[in-house]
């Protein structure tokens, strides 16, 4: 039957044999098929008349504005991963090699890594009253934090087992430990080259986070071969936690599957990539995927931190914010700066882009020490051909101690690190002498000290810079707690004059599912007091990321501040379940059980967050007086006194004195 013959139905035509519907009927039904006609002749008149005089401008500007402020999801990078024992299978030099390469050793596990540390001397003492101590055993490693009281006398010795090390040790080694899928830092390092232990880089020795320190996927992906998160929302990991321990081939070369196929047909594609043939932007986005020191970065909509592949451009995937700067402004060095440092050079500018990492850098083979220099040199003379006109000193002088002919001793020289202690690093200006930088800058805008990395500027689309910058300028509003830069981010991370009430759920289905942007917007929303519309940026994450750590303390905040801590305590409870090793969870579900007069639960959850850390004076007076209200009088003492020997421990040195 055509579409026609369709049509016949409508009128009482038989179908299939059926009995024709009475005259009076049909006559009926045509009247109410012309009737239909005739309204639907009105309605194409009027859309007609008003397409002659042109739509309406407010709705035309809000579809117009909604459109471009929608964002499409990229489709999913390539997964074809085989691991670095497949490729080792046909390049086995190279991966021997690399098994001695930083990268190579990244990271371990504690029972496998290396040893470098030295295991006699294990007790430090920074400013303060605490005291550190690393203890091996045939059970593990195991890192001891304790504090003394103003005797000298241990109020508490607080140990936790480690099961990973990260870092090469060239410079140093850090540890991890894992508590079920959750990865914390310790508060102590190991420094190679002054042979020592000391605070981990950032734990300022009187007060610090201690062992509660977390570690994400974030953090995580320069340091090891390929993370296996559990959810990126829950911030936990599978068992076992890493594809990879060290740095892989295929971080740097991309997924093998498609070469391994190729290969095993004799095929002349490779299916592989190797950096040194592409473009200079592609091939250095290998490296400053890593190795670009950074302000803030934050993955594209619809990626993740780890879904940057080889090949291509570092901004596909990541958005990169750096400082703006000159070679003369960087007076301070810092352990992933020799990017910023080496794009200021003289050398990098001369060769118009062409020089980069590799250049110098052998990826898979680092020289022994006593090579380094020739090794260098030789790297130096690709450029500078002619050795006796490459250097304005006479040969007999570049001879002369302590260079001896070294390039990097002059033009590379050694400086302390400002982000990690006892720790030096070559200068990436390769300045022609120490007194004289090159001046050439960095790419800058006018009106900012913080800028995006690269092109991505000029390659982005509005929409996408946009977000961001909003996300930037969250970033630096909570951290600086600027309330006028909290709505600069606000007016960025919404569509253009979408900010009213009015148009919030209009704003909201642009924003969709983008869950970067709604937690930012909702905790904005929360600094406004305007609660039920940070609640319904939470929902929307709660449809999107049931498990985000963010969204269920953002949603036991709106409720306590409603006074429903029935519910508020709820969304405590599940955030609870991914993180029950966080002091500050238990202190507020302490305060929720309190208001819903359960003080047996309240204290419970409270001594919970003193056994996670005993120095958190705020629970421990809260303590003194729940015990007390509850005529526990002994154990009310027994808080104030441990109280007591604790302010008296940090009398005089919380400023480190």
């Amino acid at each position: 039957m055509g579409p026609f013959e369709r049509d016949k139905t409508v009128e009482g035509e038989t179908v299939g044999g059926a009995p024709s519907a009475s005259a009076g009927s049909r006559r009926a039904k045509l009247l109410v098929v012309v009737l239909i006609v005739i309204a639907g002749i009105g309605v194409t008149i009027a859309i007609s008349m008003r397409s002659s005089r042109g739509r309406d401008p407010e709705t035309d500007n809000l579809d117009n504005i909604l459109a471009e402020f929608r964002l499409q999801k990229p489709p999913p990078p390539d997964m074809g991963f085989v691991g670095s024992a497949e490729c080792a299978t046909c390049h086995a030099e190279i991966a021997e090699q690399f098994q001695s390469h930083p990268m190579g050793m990244a990271t371990d596990t504690v029972a496998h890594a290396p040893v470098l540390e030295d295991f006699q001397q294990v007790e430090f003492a920074p400013p303060g009253p605490r005291r550190y101590r690393v203890e091996k055993t045939d059970a593990g490693v195991f890192h001891h934090e304790i504090l003394l009281d103003a005797d000298g006398k241990t109020i508490y010795d607080q140990a936790e087992q480690i099961h990973y090390a990260i870092g090469s040790g060239t410079h140093a080694r850090t540890y991890l430990f894992n508590r079920g899928g959750l990865f914390f830092q310790s508060p102590i390092t190991w420094y190679s080259q002054r042979n020592r232990w000391d605070l981990s880089p950032g734990y300022d020795p009187i007060g610090h986070s201690r062992f509660g320190r977390r570690i994400t996927e974030n953090c995580l992906r320069c340091h090891t071969g390929r993370v296996m998160s559990d959810r990126p929302s829950t911030k936990r990991f599978q068992d076992p936690p890493f594809a990879e321990l060290a740095i892989s081939c295929e971080r740097c070369h991309g997924p093998g599957k498609r070469h391994v196929e190729l290969n095993a047909v004799e095929s002349t594609t490779e299916g592989i990539v190797n950096p040194a043939k592409l473009e200079p932007f592609k091939r250095e986005s290998v490296c400053y995927q890593c190795h670009l020191k950074h302000l803030a970065v934050f993955p594209r909509y619809g990626r993740r931190f780890d879904d940057f592949r080889p090949g291509e451009r570092l901004d596909d995937s990541l958005l990169v914010f750096v400082k703006a700067m000159n070679a003369h402004s960087m007076d301070s060095m810092a352990v992933t700066s020799q990017v910023a440092q080496m794009r200021v050079s003289v050398c990098f500018v001369a060769s118009q882009g062409e020089l980069g990492c590799i250049s110098c850098h052998n990826p898979h083979f680092k020289p022994a020490p006593d090579e380094q220099d020739r090794f260098y040199r030789e790297r130096c003379f690709r450029c500078h051909e002619k050795e006796e006109e490459s250097c304005a000193l006479p040969v007999a002088e570049q001879q002369k101690r302590p260079a001896v002919g070294s390039c990097i001793h002059c033009h590379m020289p050694s400086a302390p690190l400002s982000d990690i202690p006892h720790t030096v690093h070559t200068d990436h200006r390769i300045p022609r002498n120490a007194e004289n930088v090159p001046s050439k800058s960095f790419p800058v805008r006018s009106d900012d000290s913080v800028v995006l990395f690269g092109q991505a500027e000029r390659l982005l689309p509005k929409r996408e810079l946009r977000r961001a910058y909003g996300l930037l300028y969250f970033t630096q509003a909570t951290m600086q707690n600027d309330m006028l830069l909290l709505n600069r981010a606000q007016s960025m991370l919404l569509p253009p004059e979408h900010n009213e009430p009015d148009k919030f759920d209009v704003a909201l289905d642009a924003i969709d599912d983008d869950v970067r942007v709604l937690a930012a917007l909702a905790q904005i929303y929360m600094t406004q007091s305007r609660f039920q519309e940070a609640m319904a940026c939470w929902d929307r994450v709660l449809k999107h990321e049931p498990d985000n750590e963010v969204m269920l303390e953002g949603l036991a905040n709106i409720h306590d501040h409603g006074g429903d801590q029935q519910k508020a305590l709820g969304f405590l409870d599940r955030l609870l379940a991914i993180h029950p090793y966080s002091e500050h969870f238990h202190e507020r579900r302490s305060q929720y059980l309190d208001k819903l007069n359960d003080p047996t639960a309240a204290t419970a959850a409270a001594e919970q967050a003193l056994r996670i850390n005993p120095t958190n004076e705020r629970v421990r007076e809260w303590l003194i007086d729940a015990y007390k209200r509850a005529g526990m009088n002994e154990k009310s003492e027994a808080h104030r006194d441990m109280l007591e020997r604790i302010q008296k421990a940090f009398e005089g040195r919380r400023s480190g004195e």
